[in-house]
């Protein structure tokens, strides 16, 4: 009696093992298998990126549009509602202020440097001052949104939250050349800089807000009138007191306790 020296199967007198050919068999069938994965894996990823990329150039394309037209293409940009547009351009606004919080952080910390050891405990955080006015441009933006949505269903007029937030989008985007501008004037001039980073953005924005507020909003002339002038003070209002509540954020321990955000700048400004 004779066993496999592969398998140990019991082999009759003269009988051959099988098994080795089975198993080359299941390996030459298992084989396209093993490659077919990596190629449906790069089919997935060519796929995905061919989406993002087409994503990418209809935000872009939205953008353009808004600034090339924005008398004729606000209104069907908010009806339209589309929140990842929308959510891209108040993202980008926020990144550039973030970076304007930042190029203006490192203009304090020149002038607090010129004190050697004495002020180095004021030294504040770029890093920090970066995500702090990341998240709080978002969340004003996000507010301003709601603020947007509420006075409208308050005079009984129809807007769903994608709309409002197409609002606060067209707001960032006509923000989003203004606060490029101002970050270089920050490198050349601070005065400048931050002069026009809030005066001209703020004007830019109350002009473009009303003029889409008037193509979409469904109330009568008078109520959209009031009601925008409504939406622009309160979060005016709004504004000022999240920022007296988070600029002390910005500030290090050792400064907290002698100083103010507000006093500091004027200071430095002037």
């Amino acid at each position: 009696m004779a066993f496999c020296r592969y398998c140990g199967k019991k082999l009759e007198d003269g009988e051959v093992c099988s098994c080795r050919q089975n198993a080359e068999a299941s390996a030459e069938n298992a084989a396209p298998a093993e490659n077919a994965a990596p190629a449906a894996s790069a089919t997935a990823s060519s796929e995905s990126f061919e989406k993002g990329k087409q994503a990418a150039a209809n935000v872009w394309s939205q953008f353009v549009n808004l600034l090339k037209a924005p008398g004729t293409y606000s209104a069907p940009f908010i009806r339209k509602g589309d929140m990842i547009a929308s959510g891209i351009m108040i993202a980008v606004h926020a990144l550039l202020s973030a970076v304007f919080a930042a190029i203006l952080i490192a203009k304090i910390n020149s002038v607090i440097a010129i004190g050697g050891v004495f002020s180095s405990g004021l030294h504040i955080s770029g890093v920090g001052g970066f995500f702090q006015t990341l998240l709080y441009s978002l969340l004003l933006s996000v507010a301003f949104a709601g603020i947007y949505l509420g006075a409208t269903k308050m005079l009984k007029g129809t807007l769903t939250f994608a709309n409002a937030l197409g609002m606060a989008a067209i707001r960032s985007a006509f923000s989003i050349p203004v606060v490029a501008v101002a970050c270089v004037l920050l490198l050349i001039n601070v005065n400048i800089g931050f002069v026009f980073f809030y005066v001209v953005s703020a004007f830019a924005n109350v002009c473009f807000v009303v003029a889409a507020n008037e193509k979409v909003c469904t109330l009568s002339p008078n109520k959209k009138l009031y009601m925008i002038v409504g939406v622009v003070l309160v979060f005016v209002i709004v504004s000022l007191l999240f920022a007296q509540l988070v600029s002390p954020n910005y500030l290090p321990a050792a400064m907290k306790s002698s100083f103010s955000w507000a006093e500091m700048l004027r200071s430095f400004m002037f």
